[in-house]
């Protein structure tokens, strides 16, 4: 049985929804509030370790299904030594992309703290995710992370 999409548009920058009439799938696909910087210089994300991969969604396609990935293992951030001399704290948001083994793959800064960007990026690049679910098999997809920071 084949399935059935519903996709609804606009003019360029709108919404874009497409919709899975069989699974119950809904991606989201809206330009964000603010466009993202790339990861600060100097933050590599590790390679997942598996040679084989599912295309990736595009930056900004919103995955609302059935089970979206969960964070299995989380480093804690580092506190900028300068930050902390300055007394500054804050919420670094990124957008992440969870390939289908649970690896980050990509991580864009959609809201920054400068000076807690890199600290950020580093610690979210070794958490690793139970991943993203559709029919039962693993997927890739985009997700927004905050990293808050707090000196107390």
């Amino acid at each position: 049985m084949s399935r059935q999409t519903a996709r609804v548009g606009a003019i360029a920058g709108a919404t874009l929804l497409v919709a899975c009439l069989g699974c119950g799938l809904v991606i989201l696909n809206e330009p964000p509030a603010v466009a993202p910087t790339t990861r600060p210089a100097g933050v590599a994300i590790p390679a997942c370790e598996r040679a084989e991969h599912q295309q990736s969604p595009a930056y900004g396609e919103k995955f609302i299904g059935p089970e979206e990935p969960e964070a299995v293992t989380k480093c804690p951030p580092e506190y900028p030594v300068l930050a902390r001399e300055k007394n500054i704290d804050g919420t670094v948001v990124m957008s992440v992309l969870v390939c289908e083994h649970g690896r980050v793959m990509d991580v864009k800064v959609t809201r920054s703290v400068a000076i807690l960007d890199a600290a950020a990026v580093t610690a979210l690049s070794c958490w690793r995710f139970e991943p993203a679910k559709l029919d039962g098999r693993p997927v890739p997809v985009w997700i927004t992370v905050p990293m808050k920071f707090t000196l107390n």
